[in-house]
């Protein structure tokens, strides 16, 4: 598998942007993020609590998660910041936090 960097993923993904409206992306995340939840509930469905060892649930929401990223690398690009700014900022955001007692960190597993 190739590694590949936000930036470069946002600009490879803006190649296949083919859309009419700037908003087009952050539209069509609620419905990639329905999908996630779709193939998550198929599941439960069929046999229970997900598996998240189970091959092939895994392929299933990581192809469905790629949908997610292009349409954030997308949306991002719409407003004209990267994707490593928005990680950046969310890091920071979640230190912050950590820092303030907002959220605490998770036990081991």
């Amino acid at each position: 598998m190739r590694n590949r960097d936000l930036d470069t993923y946002q600009n490879q993904a803006k190649g296949f942007a083919v859309y009419k409206e700037p908003m087009y992306p952050f539209l069509a995340l609620a419905e990639e993020t329905g999908e996630v939840l779709g193939a998550l509930a198929k599941y439960s469905r069929k046999t229970g609590a997900p598996d998240f060892k189970d091959p092939a649930l895994v392929a299933k929401l990581r192809d469905e998660l790629g949908d997610v990223l292009w349409n954030v690398a997308n949306a991002a690009a719409e407003l004209g910041v990267t994707l490593s700014d928005i990680a950046t900022e969310n890091i920071d955001k979640l230190s912050f936090r950590l820092k303030t007692n907002t959220i605490v960190e998770r036990p081991p597993v």
